[in-house]
């Protein structure tokens, strides 16, 4: 997949010198299904006060989603998303009992601000199109109302001149 190049706005003095879009290549990256269900999770932990995840954590999550992924995928898309951004990963110490165990990579993640950013703006966008679908409907019900209308007065019209 091609990363789309930095970019500012001139008539947006408020952005920074550069804005890295990759933050959305989990939306239309080859395993986008995957990665949107991760970010997921994270969006929901977050609401239920947990910002910290282990691999296993998002993996137990998925599965109560109905998704069956193995450890190894749920390692690789977490791995993605902090490429892209929108995770950040921490070395994990917690119930430690060897030095083995101590050196041995473990990892907790959790959304970055610009992963977080990113996951609201896809659901605005969502409600967006969901509005702008009720919208459209709202207008089609207006033109139909509009045309019977305009076709009471056309008959009106035709008794009046006959």
């Amino acid at each position: 997949m091609s990363q789309l190049p930095s970019t500012t706005h001139p008539s947006r003095p408020h952005e920074s010198a550069t804005v890295d879009w990759s933050i959305f290549s989990y939306l239309v990256a080859e395993k986008s299904w995957l990665y949107r269900q991760v970010v997921d999770v994270f969006a929901d932990a977050k609401a239920e006060f947990s910002l910290h995840l282990r691999s296993g954590e998002v993996r137990s999550a998925l599965a109560r989603k109905g998704l069956a992924v193995d450890a190894e995928e749920v390692e690789s898309a977490l791995q993605q998303l902090e490429s892209w951004g929108n995770l950040q990963a921490y070395q994990d110490h917690a119930d430690v009992a060897s030095l083995a165990e101590y050196y041995r990579k473990r990892l907790l993640y959790q959304m970055t601000a610009a992963g977080e950013a990113a996951y609201a703006s896809t659901l605005t966008f969502v409600e967006r199109l969901g509005q702008a679908a009720k919208l459209d409907a709202r207008a089609l019900e207006r033109i139909a109302s509009a045309a019977g209308q305009l076709q009471r007065l056309v008959r009106e019209f035709r008794e009046h001149a006959e």
